[in-house]
């Protein structure tokens, strides 16, 4: 975009953003519209009283610069969560400047060159040894029913692709074949996911299955009372039982259900599957996304390849007969 300013466009910018909200909540992504609802709230806090007023046009880069500041003093020490209110921000802007039908306008990038430093977080996913620790029989004598519900909720979630909680906690029976196919849109990001549930994934789902009942696991819409359970709470109740069930494990890493998801990635990776088929899996819209959840392949897995490179290019072939290869 050429460094000139937005012009022309009056429509107060909290208006504008509710309707694109809203338009994903429509669309059935309701992942990103609980989000999108989340940055117009912190959007309303840091504009106060201007918030009826405030237009798209008014939104330049050293107007991002100071709620930049402003998050950073609502949230010291947390640059995940500044980052987190940065880039919602700018996936409303860059939303409604589509919506207006201004992208082909001269207009100046308010975000351009703008980035917020993080700290290098090592990513979350369980090594094969530490994946058989939860997939052995035995842990289960050592869990509560509720806790054995959530270990199969997290298993599922391993044997199908790493899908994510929210698409668990919303399917249903009418979504399965009878040849156990099952096909859903992602909450997040709208892809149509195809995928065969293998048997260890339909013995969990038919542990759970109840008559009358359309949900595979009802048991996250309820609490322990039998009142009604949103997606948000369900997911903070499972993390809670996962974490217990980390700790009794010794796993180093805070048990969840996203670091199921990145196992689930980082095995199908360091089984030399292709990253495209990886991305396709995890119904991703980017490769460059799917690197998100690739942990570092381990140092074995790479040592073994840098051999067969030396193997087959460089040593002498009398010396990879010395040591029987």
């Amino acid at each position: 975009m050429k460094n000139s300013k937005l012009t022309g466009n009056k429509c107060p910018v909290i208006s504008l953003f509710r309707q694109i909200a809203v338009s994903r909540r429509e669309s059935g992504n309701y992942y990103t519209a609980a989000n999108y609802e989340s940055f117009i709230s912190k959007l309303i806090l840091f504009l106060g009283k201007k918030q009826e007023l405030f237009s798209l046009h008014e939104i330049t880069k050293e107007w991002v610069e100071r709620y930049i500041q402003w998050l950073h003093a609502k949230h010291p020490e947390k640059p995940q969560t500044v980052d987190f209110y940065f880039r919602g921000l700018r996936a409303l802007y860059n939303n409604a400047v589509e919506k207006e039908g201004l992208q082909e306008t001269s207009i100046m990038n308010p975000f351009y060159g703008l980035r917020i430093k993080k700290p290098t977080v090592s990513k979350r996913a369980l090594s094969p040894e530490m994946l058989g620790r939860l997939l052995n029989p035995v842990l289960r004598m050592h869990l509560s029913d509720s806790r054995a519900r959530t270990l199969d909720v997290l298993l599922f979630s391993l044997y199908c692709r790493g899908m994510v909680f929210y698409d668990i906690y919303n399917l249903t029976w009418n979504m399965i074949a009878r040849d156990w196919q099952v096909q859903y849109r992602r909450s997040k990001t709208g892809q149509c996911i195809c995928l065969s549930i293998p048997r260890e994934g339909q013995e969990i789902m038919l542990r759970y299955r109840q008559s009358g009942n359309p949900y595979v696991f009802p048991f996250l819409r309820e609490t322990a009372q039998g009142r009604f359970l949103s997606e948000r709470s369900a997911l903070r109740r499972i993390n809670r039982h996962l974490d217990v069930i980390g700790r009794l494990l010794n796993i180093p890493c805070k048990l969840t259900t996203y670091v199921m998801r990145h196992t689930w990635a980082t095995l199908m990776l360091e089984a030399g599957k292709p990253v495209e088929i990886i991305s396709q899996c995890m119904g991703h819209t980017s490769i460059k996304t799917t690197q998100i959840y690739l942990s570092s392949i381990s140092t074995a897995k790479v040592d073994s390849e840098v051999n067969d490179m030396l193997n087959r290019f460089v040593r002498p072939e009398k010396y990879r007969k010395s040591i029987g290869i």
